[in-house]
């Protein structure tokens, strides 16, 4: 069984004890509360975040290439999809629609997928989404869309730091990814991912601790969400 399986078996019987033992389901229309993480390249210090405010909140974190899988994976995408009740499943193809109607997507297959399993995940909640442009699929009015960022010069020394590059190389690497970031939002979302009018917090995580900044994360989801 691949880790994308394992992941959503696993979120797949959360979610259902906290329906059998929780209060009531919210109505099928509306998506539980949820958090995407958009970031800046800058070493591992995103998923540090990630994980550290998913634990506090006893949240799935559902990283990019594990998202990436279960979008690739027509068994996968089918188990978390099915997960849903039958109302809930449809108004996720009904939202597809709307969506590359309304926000002009392309309608490749890659995006369909890709989108179909953004809000599957937002459906089932207990979830922190990171990165694949979550934040432009999901409801906002639904989800707490989180920004971490640095300064270049400051990304640049994390990662010759961490992974023994010259300066020269680190910042290559960092305008690299940076830029690849950039081009996969715009091709897909036809959004700019730096266009902080996108995002509910935006955290500077070379002055705030990673601690904090999960802390930060948390304090914010609770307030707004409870």
């Amino acid at each position: 069984m691949s880790t994308a399986e394992m992941l959503v078996n696993r979120m797949v019987r959360k979610w259902e004890q906290e329906r059998a033992t929780g209060p009531p389901v919210m109505p099928a229309i509306e998506q539980q509360p949820v958090i995407t993480l958009s970031r800046e390249y800058g070493g591992g210090r995103g998923l540090l975040i990630a994980r550290r405010a998913a634990e506090l909140l006893g949240f799935t974190v559902w990283e990019a290439n594990l998202v990436d899988r279960i979008a690739s994976s027509a068994h996968v995408r089918r188990q978390l999809v099915e997960s849903l009740d039958e109302r809930n499943a449809n108004q996720i193809s009904e939202l597809i629609t709307t969506l590359f109607e309304d926000h002009g997507f392309h309608q490749s297959d890659y995006l369909h997928h890709l989108t179909r399993t953004l809000l599957a995940i937002g459906r089932l909640g207990l979830a922190l989404i990171v990165g694949r442009g979550a934040q432009f699929v999901l409801d906002p009015r639904r989800t707490l869309r989180v920004r971490l960022f640095a300064p270049l010069e400051y990304r640049v020394q994390q990662i010759a730091s961490e992974r023994s590059l010259t300066e020269k190389e680190a910042r290559e690497d960092v305008r690299r990814v940076d830029a690849e970031r950039v081009a996969f939002c715009a091709a897909h979302f036809r959004k700019d991912v730096r266009d902080l009018a996108s995002y509910d917090l935006v955290l500077d995580f070379s002055s705030l601790s990673p601690e904090l900044c999960a802390d930060l994360i948390v304090h914010a989801f609770r307030g707004r969400f409870g």
